[in-house]
C-alpha cells in the first residue's frame, strides 16, 4: 500500500491535470467539509481504477 501511495503522490505532483483536479477539490472541500485525506484517497482510488482499466485495455488489445 505504501508503494501505491508514493506512486499516487508522484503522479499527482507531476501530472498537471491531476494536480488541477486535486486543487479544485481542495477548494470545494472547504464547502463540503470533506477532509483532505478523504479527497486524496478518492483521487488515488480513481487513478488506480483508471490505470487498471487502461492496463486491461492494453492487454486486451495485444491479443
Amino acid at each position: 500500500m505504501e508503494k501505491e501511495d508514493q506512486e499516487f503522490w508522484r503522479s499527482l505532483l507531476t501530472n498537471r491535470n491531476l494536480r488541477s483536479r486535486f486543487i479544485r477539490d481542495l477548494e470545494i472541500q472547504s464547502i463540503t467539509s470533506r477532509s483532505t485525506e478523504d479527497l486524496a484517497v478518492r483521487h488515488r482510488d480513481e487513478e488506480l481504477v483508471s490505470s487498471r482499466s487502461h492496463q486491461n485495455s492494453a492487454d486486451s488489445a495485444s491479443w
